[in-house]
C-alpha cells in the first residue's frame, strides 16, 4: 500500500468557525463589570491654520479648541502642553509641515491635525529653432514657466519678460546661450537654451527616399528616409505620391512612411516623391521612389528545414547535458502540414524528411503542424512502414490522445519563400524544464528511423508491420518494454522527469525497437520478465535481450549503451556491448550481445576478424534455419544457421563461442558442458523423451525466479507418426506444475491450469516438438507457491 503523507496547511473548520464568531458577539456584548455604571463621553478636538499656504520663513494662526478634555499636548511641527482651547503663532515655516493636538479626558484621547504648505518652486523651459544658423540668419526662442510671477533674460539676451512666449534672436556670429530665471512665491529657476553659429552659408539638405521595391498587392510597404542628409539637422520630411493609385501615407510628414499596396490585376508603379527641409528652412531637390506591385498569385510555395531540439548525453556517467542543446534535422519523412491559423483546415500536406516544401494559399495568415508519424504504404511500392509516436494507457494499448504533434508560431503565407520548423524541447540550458516537451516525440521517431535504415540497408524492400511507440509526459519512470496484443505491437517507454526518461536514450529506443524486428520479421520465443546483464537467464530471454541490445549498437554503429535517469537525467546507466561486462554462457545475454556485434564489427575476444557487416547476420535472423526451428529461439539456433550458411567460417565462429564459455553444435545445443558453476539441474539444455517415456527434471531457483536459468525445463519430443498424445506432468503436493506444447514456436497446450496438469493433444502431426515444463512456484506464475527445488514428472504416451 502507497501511504502517502503530504504536508497540509491548517484549514478552518466551519463549526469551530461559527462558535468563535459567536463567542466574540457574546463578549463584545457583556462590557465591563457589575454595578450597572454608565460610559465616560469622549473628548473631541478641532484644529485650523490660517493661512494654509505661507512663503518660507513666514507664520501661521494656530486656532484650537475642545470638549470633555482635561489636558491637550501639541506634537508634530510644534510641541509641549496647551490649553484645552487657544490660538498660537507657528513657528517660523521653512517646509511643508504637519501641527498635531491630542486631547485627553475621562473618555478616553482624541487628535486632530492641521497642515501648512509651501507655494510650489517654479519652473522653466526654453528651447530654440533652429538651434544651430549661419551667419545673417536668426532662431526663435521660446519659453514657458510654471509658478511663476516674473522673468528675467541674461546672457545672450537682456531684460524683463512674460512668464511665457517666444522671440527671435540673431543674427549672430557666435555661439549663444539664452538664459531666463523666473521668481516666484515658491522660489526661483533658471532655463537656458544654445543656438550654435555655423560658419559660411546654409547648403540645402539632399533627400533620399531608398531604393525601388517590387511588392505583391496588399502588402504593407514602408519607405524611409533616413538615407537623406544635411550639413546640420533636417527638421521635416515631406512624402508625396505622384504616380499611380492613390494610397494613403501613413506617417507623413514623417522619416517613415507605411502604406498599403493597392489590389492590381497587372503590375503596376506607385511613385513617392521625398522632400526634406533642414532647421534652417533650406528645401532640398524632390527625390522619387518607384515600388512595382504586382497582383497576389494564387498559390506560393513554403519551403524550409524540419528541425527538432535535441538534448544530448554529456560526459560518461553525467546523463544529459542541457547546455548542449541544438537543433537538428528529423531525418524520418514525417506528415507536414500548412493548416489556417485561425480554423486549422489543413491547406496543404506532404510528407517530407529534413526539408519539405508545400504549395500553399497566398496571402494567408497560416501555421505548420508536424506530426511524429512517418508512413510509406501502398500504392507506393515497398519498402513499407507505418510508426507513430502517441499517448497510450500502458496496459490495454488504448489511446489516450491523438498522434503527437507540433505546431508552430502563426504567419502570414505572402508571397511563401522560407519557413524553417523548430520543435523546442521544453528545457532550457540549466536543466529547468520551461515549456513542454515538444521535441521528445520526434527524437523517438528520429532514433526509430535509425532502426528502419539499417534494415533497409539489408532489405531494401522489407515491408514493416505497423508499429505504435507509447510515449507520454506521464509515462511512468522505469516501465520501458516491447509487446505484441489485441492493440498491436507497441513499444512502451519511460518518461517521468527527474526519474526516468528515455526519448532522448537511441540506444535505449533501438533496442525496444530490435525486440519490434524480431518479432516482426523472425520468431521471438522469450517470455520477457526484469533481466541484467549479470543474470543467468532463461535461454530464450538471454538470446533476445541480447541480440536486442546487438541490433542496437549495430544500428548506431556504436558498442556504447547508456540510460539517463534520476534528478535532471544526470545519471545514467553505461556499458560498452563488446566489452565482457557480464556472465559468460549460453544463458548470458551479455555474450549473446557481444558475440553478434562481434560478428559485425570483426573485433572479438577470440582474437579473429571476422568483421561480416549487418547482411550476413539479418540474412540468417529472418531466415528460415533459425525462425523456423523446431527448438526454441535462442543462442543455439542462431548460431547453427549462420554456420550452415557459412561453412568456410566455422572455425572462427566456434572459437568465437568458446571465447564466451558455450558450445553451439546444432540448434538444440546437445553438445553443451557449461553448467553454470557446477548445477546438477542446468544439462542438457534439452532432455530427450519419447513416446511411451517418462523421465523427471527439476525446476530450480538456485539463479533466481521468473525468467531465470533452470525454472523451466525444456524436453525435444519426435513424434514419428500422426496421433493423439497424452502429456501428462505430476509434482509433490503443494507444487503448482505447468507443461507447454510447441511446434516451431506455435504453442499447443492448453492454457495454465491446476496443479497436475493431464491433457491430450489430439491429431498431432508427425514433427519434431518442444516441451516447456516448469514449477509456477519458481516461474512467477503463482504467488501462493514459495519458490523451491522441484522434481517434475514428465510423461508422453499415445491416447
Amino acid at each position: 500500500m502507497d501511504v502517502r503523507c503530504p504536508h497540509n496547511p491548517i484549514r478552518a473548520v466551519p463549526g469551530i468557525q461559527s462558535l468563535g464568531f459567536l463567542a466574540l458577539a457574546v463578549l463584545a456584548g457583556c462590557g465591563g463589570g457589575g454595578g450597572g455604571g454608565g460610559s465616560k463621553p469622549a473628548p473631541t478636538v478641532t484644529l485650523s491654520a490660517n493661512p494654509t499656504t505661507v512663503n518660507s520663513g513666514a507664520t501661521a494662526q494656530l486656532t484650537w479648541s475642545s470638549t470633555n478634555a482635561t489636558s491637550c499636548t501639541a506634537s508634530g511641527a510644534w510641541s509641549g502642553a496647551k490649553a484645552v482651547s487657544g490660538t498660537e503663532t507657528s513657528p517660523a515655516i521653512t517646509a511643508a509641515s504637519t501641527f498635531t493636538l491630542s486631547c485627553t479626558g475621562a473618555g478616553g484621547t482624541r487628535q486632530a491635525s492641521a497642515n501648512v504648505v509651501l507655494p510650489p518652486a517654479p519652473a522653466v523651459a526654453i528651447s530654440a529653432l533652429p538651434a544651430s544658423i549661419h551667419a545673417g540668419a536668426t532662431s526663435h526662442l521660446t519659453w514657458s514657466s510654471t509658478n511663476a510671477n516674473t522673468c528675467v533674460a541674461s546672457d545672450g539676451w537682456t531684460g524683463n519678460k512674460s512668464t511665457s512666449g517666444g522671440e527671435d534672436v540673431g543674427p549672430i556670429t557666435a555661439s549663444t546661450i539664452y538664459t531666463l530665471t523666473c521668481d516666484g512665491d515658491g522660489g526661483s529657476a533658471s532655463a537656458s537654451a544654445t543656438v550654435t553659429f555655423r560658419a559660411g552659408i546654409n547648403v540645402p539638405p539632399t533627400a533620399n527616399a531608398g531604393l525601388d521595391q517590387t511588392v505583391l498587392s496588399s502588402a504593407v510597404v514602408t519607405l524611409n528616409g533616413g538615407g537623406s542628409s544635411d550639413d546640420a539637422v533636417i527638421s521635416l520630411y515631406t512624402w508625396t505620391q505622384t504616380a499611380g493609385p492613390a494610397v494613403t501615407l501613413t506617417g507623413n510628414p514623417g522619416i517613415a512612411i507605411t502604406f498599403v499596396a493597392p489590389t492590381v490585376a497587372t503590375a503596376t508603379v506607385v511613385t513617392i516623391s521625398l522632400v526634406v527641409t533642414d532647421d534652417e528652412g533650406a528645401v532640398s531637390a524632390p527625390d522619387t521612389v518607384s515600388i512595382t506591385v504586382n497582383p497576389v498569385p494564387a498559390t506560393v510555395t513554403l519551403q524550409g528545414q524540419v528541425e527538432f531540439e535535441l538534448v544530448p548525453f554529456g560526459a560518461q556517467g553525467t546523463g544529459l547535458n542541457y547546455a548542449a542543446l541544438s537543433y537538428v534535422p528529423l531525418t524520418p519523412a514525417v506528415l507536414v502540414e500548412v493548416v489556417d491559423g485561425t480554423t486549422f483546415a489543413v491547406l496543404a500536406s506532404g510528407r517530407f524528411s529534413q526539408n519539405y516544401s508545400l504549395v500553399a494559399p497566398s496571402v494567408r495568415d497560416v501555421k505548420l503542424r508536424v506530426t511524429a508519424t512517418t508512413l510509406r504504404q501502398a500504392p507506393d511500392a515497398l519498402p513499407h512502414w507505418d510508426v507513430s509516436v502517441r499517448d497510450l494507457d500502458e496496459i490495454s494499448g488504448a489511446p489516450l490522445g491523438p498522434v503527437h504533434s507540433y505546431t508552430g508560431p502563426q504567419f502570414n503565407s505572402a508571397a511563401g519563400g522560407v519557413h524553417d520548423i523548430q520543435i523546442p524541447s521544453g528545457w532550457n540550458a540549466a536543466g529547468t524544464l520551461v515549456g513542454e516537451r515538444a521535441s521528445a516525440p520526434f527524437a523517438v521517431l528520429n532514433a526509430v528511423q535509425t532502426g528502419l535504415t539499417r534494415v533497409l540497408s539489408a532489405e531494401p524492400n522489407a515491408d514493416f508491420p505497423a508499429l505504435t511507440v507509447d510515449w507520454g509526459p506521464n509515462n511512468e519512470g522505469g516501465v520501458t518494454f516491447f509487446t505484441r496484443d489485441g492493440a498491436g505491437r507497441r513499444i512502451v517507454l519511460a518518461a517521468e522527469v527527474n526519474v526516468d526518461t528515455d526519448e532522448y536514450d537511441s540506444g535505449i529506443i533501438l533496442h525496444e525497437f530490435g525486440h519490434y524486428i524480431d518479432d516482426a520479421f523472425s520468431r521471438s520465443d522469450s517470455i520477457g520478465g526484469s533481466h541484467s546483464i549479470s543474470d543467468r537467464l532463461d535461454l530464450r530471454v538471454a538470446f533476445g535481450e541480447g541480440l536486442a541490445t546487438a541490433f542496437s549498437a549495430m544500428a548506431r554503429d556504436n558498442a556504447l549503451m547508456r540510460d539517463s535517469f534520476g534528478a535532471n537525467q544526470h545519471q545514467e546507466g553505461i556499458f560498452n556491448v563488446e566489452n565482457e561486462s557480464g556472465v559468460d554462457g549460453w544463458y548470458s545475454e551479455s555474450s549473446t550481445q557481444e558475440l553478434v556485434y562481434d560478428l559485425y564489427d570483426g573485433t572479438n575476444d577470440a582474437g579473429d576478424t571476422l568483421a561480416l557487416g549487418f547482411q550476413p547476420i539479418w540474412n540468417v535472423w529472418h531466415g528460415v534455419p533459425h525462425s523456423q526451428t523446431p527448438a526454441v529461439t535462442s543462442l543455439y539456433s542462431f548460431m547453427a544457421a549462420l554456420k550452415q550458411a557459412l561453412p568456410a567460417n566455422v572455425a572462427s565462429i566456434d572459437a568465437m563461442l568458446a571465447s564466451e564459455q558455450l558450445v553451439a553444435a546444432d540448434a538444440y545445443g546437445s553438445t553443451e558442458t557449461n553448467n553454470a558453476g557446477g548445477s546438477a539441474d542446468v544439462l542438457p539444455v534439452y532432455t530427450s523423451i519419447a513416446l511411451g517415456g517418462t523421465t523427471v527434471l527439476r525446476s530450480t531457483n538456485a539463479f533466481g525466479v521468473g525468467n531465470k536459468l533452470s525454472t523451466h525445463r525444456f524436453l525435444k519430443f519426435t513424434l514419428l507418426a500422426q496421433g493423439n498424445v497424452k502429456f501428462d506432468l505430476t509434482a509433490a503436493a503443494g507444487r503448482d506444475p505447468d507443461i507447454q506444447v510447441y511446434r516451431q514456436g506455435v504453442q499447443l497446450a492448453p492454457v495454465m491450469g491446476p496443479a497436475n496438469e493431464s491433457f491430450t493433444l489430439n491429431n498431432l502431426t508427425a514433427a519434431d516438438y518442444v516441451l516447456d515444463i516448469y514449477d509456477c512456484g519458481n516461474a512467477g506464475c503463482n504467488d501462493m507457491v514459495a519458490p523451491a527445488p522441484t522434481d517434475l514428472t514428465i510423461s508422453v504416451t499415445s491416447n
